[in-house]
């Protein structure tokens, strides 16, 4: 989903993670950067991976991930209205004081 968020030519991701990294991922990395050396030592144990937008194109195409399909073109969704009107469950009443208990 990252991939059309950035720009085709010179767009570059830095995504800051800890622990281990996916072989798909580091072969494809331009930088790997703890982040003690960013802030300062002994602050972090996570990285700072910088990928270009080619990069995490070809990593998307490799995983198998796929765009998410909001909807289908065309169609509209169905609204409820039979519950529209419905008063909710258990929902409180006011009472009728003229009426005898």
């Amino acid at each position: 989903w990252i991939q059309d968020l950035l720009n085709n030519k010179d767009g570059k991701l830095v995504y800051i993670i800890g622990g281990e990294v996916e072989e798909v991922v580091t072969l494809r990395l331009e930088d790997d950067v703890p982040l003690d050396r960013l802030i300062g030592e002994g602050t972090s144990d996570k990285r700072a991976l910088i990928l270009s937008a080619s990069s995490v194109k070809e990593v998307a195409k490799e995983s198998g991930e796929k765009k998410q399909r909001v909807g289908v073109p065309g169609t509209k969704r169905k609204s409820n209205s039979k519950r529209k009107n419905r008063e909710a469950r258990g929902g409180w009443v006011k009472r009728d004081n003229a009426e005898k208990k």
